[in-house]
């Protein structure tokens, strides 16, 4: 009975992590919620996932992450980045290598985030498409996570896991032995036939269009002193017509279309333009020409105190809180200072009303604030400007400080002076004390819907294995593969969970299948280890889908990548992965 119970919340729990109406956070807490009500969970143990070593350890990655940017050690490493020189090939395994090395020792999403704007900048300095790029940059970040223990999330669950069973927990470098191979295999095959496989989208040679986004539809509001008021339809495309696409005007909540020439703009008319991010600025300075020659002086002069604005062009990062809401719930404008000016989602163009258009992940957009905060604004709410050029302080000694620090946390988990968890919140700690880090950014740099989810689905996981669900499954698996070879079933564990992890986030799949492993291995009286690597690596390895994996869903809209595009490179690449690690992991793990 509690096994049937447990299953019915984990099916409505899958849907509504492939469904993504809701953010992963609130589904798991909701899972949490319904496994204590049912019973399935006793209350005391319901928030003990919180304080699990794992979530600590995350956390305090992504702390030290945004640490080492700070410091300045990046933009030194990005200054040398900017200098590649070759063709097209040549840069981009330069720049995967030095994502996949990267993501290795910080979070992987950390790495995508400060080595995108760069590759963008490359591709456009040589006149290549960005879509051939940003996607081997993506799966570069996945596969480099594979190689420590404090490279991904799937890891650290992993190594928890063990710890908790057995006693012991895998070791800082023990997952190179696996990962390093498949880095190395996976980055050849992107490079070489994956480069083929992906889209070859361009149009000229102005910032939005290298990133692979046509165009951007804006929505302009007609106010009593504006120079386009009473203008003719026919007259506003005499006159800007060349530099943007007038799509329709919204009146009193209706469309209307530009089919009545003669029909004049009024007051709060709002104009749905459709133009790439220069044009758009060009038609701005146009209107605002026409408004200074009718503005008295004193307008002038109150204009222009409040011209201190900047246009930024951003991604909307997954878990950023702007996803799933609209400009106008969250009071952007008047809580921020942010105005949304125009918003491209993957190919598509938008044409409804903005202020009301949900936000979501891999949304570019292009937004106006006061230039001395905007920036700032924007990173606290978890997107990427992608004209970001500047990273952290230029003190050589601050860098420096900051290496030690990190390798300091590295070589004390190697040689097992300290748990992961103590090493990295006290290299987290050294940062704060030593200024590398404000304490603010401490907080801001915490992905704290990733923290929610794992504390909340590791109470989820005890709920699986206590009701006895996770031991039918296992039985089921065990049936169905009963003349099988133990080197089969554990193949056929990492594609579950491979397939699993492209549409769910790979923290909550790790969660879910690392009983299942565990309890075959038991099952079978085999190592547990071999089994616990497959689930390893088949909860990192998401390629077939843009929400499998943050670094997917981050390339999304710059890219301007479809569905499709990430299955016609990531399906290969699974084989591949699933081709090399069978026949390796026993031999490192033997069964």
């Amino acid at each position: 009975m509690q096994s049937t119970v447990f299953f019915i919340i984990l099916a409505l729990t899958l849907t509504f992590f492939i469904w993504g109406k809701f953010r992963y956070d609130i589904v798991a807490l909701g899972a949490l919620l319904a496994v204590v009500f049912t019973g399935l969970l006793p209350k005391e143990q319901a928030f003990t996932g919180f304080s699990n070593p794992a979530v600590i350890s995350v956390a305090a990655i992504l702390v030290v992450s945004q640490g080492l940017v700070n410091s300045g050690v990046i933009d030194r490493v990005s200054k040398k980045v900017r200098e590649i020189k070759g063709g097209m090939r040549f840069q981009i395994i330069v720049l995967s290598s030095i994502v996949a090395i990267a993501s290795a020792f910080m979070n992987n999403i950390g790495a995508m985030a400060i080595f995108m704007p760069i590759a963008i900048q490359i591709a456009r300095a040589n006149e290549y498409p960005v879509s051939k790029v940003l996607m081997p940059l993506a799966f570069a970040s996945i596969l480099g996570g594979l190689n420590t223990l404090i490279g991904t999330p799937p890891n650290i669950i992993i190594s928890s896991f063990k710890k908790d069973r057995l006693g012991e927990a895998f070791g800082m470098f023990e997952f190179a032995q696996i990962g390093l191979p498949l880095t190395i295999i996976g980055l050849i095959f992107i490079t070489t036939v994956g480069l083929k496989l992906l889209p070859r989208r361009k149009g000229n040679q102005r910032v939005i269009s290298d990133f692979g986004i046509d165009t951007y539809v804006s929505e302009l509001k007609i106010r009593e002193d504006s120079p386009l008021l009473d203008k003719t339809f026919q007259e506003l495309e005499q006159e800007h017509g060349n530099d943007v696409n007038f799509l329709g005007i919204i009146r009193n909540g209706e469309r209307i279309r530009f089919n009545d020439r003669k029909r004049k703009l009024i007051e709060n008319d709002k104009i749905l333009v459709e133009a790439e991010p220069e044009d758009l600025k060009s038609f701005f300075s146009s209107i605002n020409e026409q408004k200074e020659e009718i503005e008295s002086e004193k307008q002038i002069e109150k204009r222009e105190e409040e011209q201190n604005l900047k246009l930024a062009e951003v991604v909307v990062m997954a878990g950023s809180p702007l996803i799933g809401s609209t400009a106008k719930e969250i009071a952007l404008r008047d809580r921020f200072g942010i105005q949304v000016i125009a918003i491209a989602r993957r190919s598509k163009k938008k044409r409804s009303k903005l202020e009301s258009t949900p936000f979501k992940g891999g949304d570019v957009l292009l937004v106006e604030g006061e230039a001395d905060h905007v920036e700032n604004t924007l990173r606290q709410m978890k997107c990427l400007l992608l004209s970001q050029t500047i990273w952290g302080s230029n003190s050589a000694k601050k860098s420096i400080l900051a290496v030690l620090l990190v390798l300091g946390a590295i070589l004390s988990v190697a040689f097992g002076i300290l748990k992961v968890e103590i090493a990295f919140v006290g290299a987290a700690f050294g940062m704060v004390v030593t200024n590398i880090l404000p304490l603010k950014q401490v907080y801001d740099s915490i992905d704290w819907p990733v923290v929610v989810l794992l504390g909340a689905m590791i109470p989820v996981g005890m709920a699986f294995e206590t009701s006895g669900a996770a031991s039918l499954i296992t039985q089921m698996l065990l049936d169905f593969g009963e003349n099988w070879e133990p080197w089969l079933i554990m193949a056929v564990l990492m594609i579950i969970t491979m397939l699993l992890s492209d549409v769910l986030n790979n923290a909550a799949t790790v969660v879910l299948m690392a009983p299942i492993g565990f309890k075959i291995a038991e099952s079978l009286s085999l190592s547990t280890d071999p089994f616990l690597m497959a689930v390893a690596v088949g909860g990192s390895c998401a390629f077939l889908t843009p929400i499998g994996h943050q670094s997917n869903t981050l390339v999304l809209g710059p890219g301007s990548y479809r569905f499709s595009d990430y299955w016609k490179l990531g399906l290969p690449l699974e084989v591949l992965i699933v081709a090399t690690a069978t026949p390796l992991i026993p031999i490192i793990w033997p069964f």
